[in-house]
């Protein structure tokens, strides 16, 4: 059996008093010619430890010669806890080694260690398919477990990773305690994609070798990629603190922290990978999406610019740094690396997708239909563009092509919640409420939070006047986001929709203290004031509203009405009133027979019966029967034909 391990024996004179006897001329001239060469011993037992003791040494070790003395080199192999000293008659160069195995060989051919050391040595200059050959060639005179693994790698490094391991299998056969074959099986297995085998395996090393890193990263890497992230971080704690200059192992783990939204400590871990491993595109750009997710966009884009500075070709970098500077608001960077993104890659569906979105964003429809056009044809089955069309198409509000779309990217996608929520929307457009509801009720079924889709349900429940469910819908939402400006008061609009006065106030005031300068608050509680009859505090709201938004018109209105209207004739102002109901129909342009009716009682608090009943006929013409609003013209009708102002 070959050896896999330096082997003490007895000792020697020591070391030091040949490295002290050495002349300094020599030392320069030894120096010179071999200082930092990578070499191969010529046998296992041309060595000495430190103490002097003659060793027997791994033959199949690739060591860099890092000091030199007369007549002596020093030298240190991956993974060994001390160096080894030789003569220079000990070594051959690697570069050289091929040449001196075959030259040995010639005098022994059937010497199954020199065979397979010329096969390491091949396999040193990437000429697997020699090394192959020879490491078969050693097996065939001599089946051992050491080339059995070493024929694994040669065959997992060309490419055959099938045959690597069973490679590691025929190892293991003979050496079933060997950490290395079950190591190197569990890893081929988890680039093999073969992810609960490769943990067997390597639990197995783990456990034959506790404290070797290598076991440890690459069943955290097996089990990252089975996503289970929180099982791998041990692993890669374990990994760095035997190996704490692996910058792999930084950068998995700082996959793993990304992945579970520890963004702080997985940046952190993606810098140290960058110290130790020196500047590539790959950390960047993985640092960099750690920072677009903390919402750090400007130290992203820092850091995007970083990785396309390396590789000017990363196109994953360029497309995220995109949505950074779109998040920015830099309008014209954000469309120079999309427009990069098709000139590198213009047969790429994804990029001409993310560019017709973008444009649709920035509500350029046409541009981006035809990006997204172009998005369908290289790939028909990319539902995401479907939707980011049909989206197009609303906002032309070409609602049928709209509608097909929507309905295309569902049949490709039926798990979509955003499909659902835009068709939904369209039809709420077309007056297909039910169809509509059901598709709400189906992205939030889809998605439980996704909060437009309640949005949009609890208004459209607020609009057919199913004011039970809207609440329901708004104080769902207002559990996902308690500090919701919108959903507070459209919550307190459908509570005074249901004559729950008393809450729809504490909505209103609870509005106005997330934002004092938000007028609709004002107005709809002014409305609440009005039907509590307290008048004075009406008014107050309905000037503080306008005073906001001098242009709204339904503060004008409501204001128009109590002035108009109002039982105290402190408070009546006919001549107010009829200035801003005018004003409120034509910011409306005469479209909404409320302020008509407004403008109507105005009228015949100015005492212009005949203009009140104009208008007031005009209202009623225009309004369904069913509205709230019906009963009361009535009454007004009477009243005005009576010559009376009405009274509220």
């Amino acid at each position: 059996m070959f050896h896999n391990r330096l082997l003490h024996s007895a000792p020697r004179h020591a070391l030091i008093l040949l490295l002290a006897s050495a002349s300094a001329g020599a030392a320069q001239q030894l120096e010179s010619n071999w200082y930092g060469a990578e070499v191969m011993l010529r046998s296992r037992s041309a060595a000495l430890d430190p103490d002097g003791r003659k060793i027997e040494a791994d033959p199949f070790l690739i060591f860099k010669v890092d000091a030199c003395a007369e007549n002596v080199l020093s030298l240190r192999g991956d993974g060994m806890p001390f160096a080894i000293h030789v003569v220079p008659g000990g070594v051959v160069r690697l570069d050289e080694a091929v040449e001196y195995f075959s030259a040995e060989l010639r005098k022994n051919p059937i010497d199954a260690e020199l065979v397979a050391r010329r096969g390491f040595a091949r396999a040193a200059r990437k000429d697997f398919k020699g090394a192959i050959e020879d490491y078969s060639t050693s097996i065939a005179f001599q089946p051992d477990a050491r080339v059995f693994t070493l024929r694994g790698v040669a065959r997992r490094d060309s490419g055959n990773p099938a045959q690597a391991i069973e490679d590691f299998t025929l190892a293991l056969l003979f050496n079933p305690s060997d950490e290395r074959a079950y190591y190197l099986r569990g890893d081929s297995l988890r680039r093999s994609a073969r992810f609960e085998s490769a943990i067997d395996d390597l639990a197995a090393a783990i456990r034959l070798n506790p404290e070797w890193a290598s076991p440890y990263f690459a069943r955290g890497a097996a089990l990252e990629s089975l996503g289970r992230f929180s099982a791998a971080l041990p692993d890669f704690d374990e990994a760095i603190r035997l190996d704490p200059r692996d910058g792999y192992a930084y950068e998995h783990r700082g996959n793993a922290l990304h992945r579970l939204q520890e963004y702080q400590k997985s940046e952190n871990d993606y810098s140290e990978a960058i110290r130790l491993r020196g500047s590539t595109a790959a950390l960047y750009s993985n640092r960099a999406h750690v920072r677009q997710s903390r919402l750090d966009y400007a130290g992203a884009i820092a850091d995007y610019t970083n990785a396309l500075r390396i590789d000017p070709k990363l196109t994953p970098a360029l497309s995220r740094r995109a949505v950074c500077w779109e998040a920015l608001k830099k309008v014209e960077s954000a469309q120079a690396d999309l427009d990069e993104l098709v000139r590198l890659e213009p047969s790429n569906p994804a990029y001409y997708h993310q560019r017709g979105a973008y444009a649709v964003r920035r509500k350029r429809f046409e541009v981006g239909v035809k990006d997204l056009d172009e998005a369908i044809r290289l790939d028909p089955k990319m539902a995401g563009a479907y939707s980011n069309r049909a989206t197009a198409w609303a906002g032309q509000e070409i609602y049928d092509k709209a509608l097909a779309d929507f309905d295309a990217a569902i049949r490709l996608d039926p798990k979509d919640s955003y499909s659902f929520l835009g068709r939904g929307i369209v039809r709420v457009m077309r007056d297909e409420n039910e169809q509509a509801l059901a598709d709400f009720s189906e992205a939030i079924r889809l998605q439980p939070r996704n909060q437009s889709a309640y949005y949009n349900r609890a208004e459209l429940y607020a609009r057919l006047r199913r004011y039970d469910a809207a609440l329901r819908d708004f104080d769902a939402l207002l559990a996902m986001d308690p500090n919701n400006l919108l959903t507070v008061f459209n919550r307190g609009l459908a509570l005074s929709k249901l004559k729950q006065p008393a809450e729809a106030m504490k909505s209103m005031d609870r509005a106005l203290a997330l934002d004092p300068k938000y007028a609709p608050a004002y107005i709809l509680r002014g409305d609440l004031f009005r039907a509590a009859k307290e008048y004075e505090k009406a008014r107050a709201d309905y000037r503080e509203g306008m005073r906001l938004k001098p242009e709204f018109p339904v503060a004008l209105d409501r204001a128009a009405w109590l002035y108009a209207t109002c039982p105290v004739d402190s408070i009546r102002d006919g001549k107010k009133a009829l200035e801003l109901a005018t004003k409120a129909c034509r910011l409306s342009q005469w479209r909404e027979g409320q302020f008509w009716m407004t403008l109507a009682a105005a009228c015949a608090e100015t005492g212009d019966f005949t203009r009140a009943l104009y208008y007031l006929n005009k209202a009623i013409d225009g309004m369904p029967k069913n509205t709230p609003d019906f009963e009361p013209m009535q009454e007004m009708l009477a009243s005005f034909e009576q010559k009376r102002p009405y009274r509220d």
